[in-house]
């Protein structure tokens, strides 16, 4: 796709786009899957704080809506301001909320 290897016919450049996403993807699934299982055997440890819940669905709101903007989808959040506080690892929250997050956009 870069050029390295000469000129590309368009349907060339269709085909590599194409792979190169699907490659991506299943980098993702990948990493994923692994990030599950460490997480399932205890590998990666919990930094469990008090934490607002509307901070972590505003976060991830905050990083998917460039995705959901381009996709023409409005992405909204509601949490109650005085919700009690969750015991909760934020970056590990963020990382799940991104996922269920871009599965949603994506089915």
């Amino acid at each position: 796709l870069e050029g390295s290897v000469g000129e590309l016919a368009p349907q060339q450049r269709e085909l590599l786009t194409a792979a190169n996403r699907d490659a991506e993807r299943l980098h993702h699934i990948v990493e994923d899957l692994l990030d599950m299982g460490r997480i399932a055997s205890g590998r990666v440890p919990m930094r469990l704080r008090p934490t607002p819940p509307a901070l972590l669905l505003d976060a991830a709101a905050r990083a998917a809506t460039p995705a959901y903007h381009k996709a023409g989808v409005h992405l909204v959040t509601a949490a109650e301001a005085d919700a009690p506080l969750v015991a909760a690892d934020a970056p590990q929250v963020a990382h799940v909320f991104g996922n269920l997050l871009a599965n949603a956009l994506r089915y």
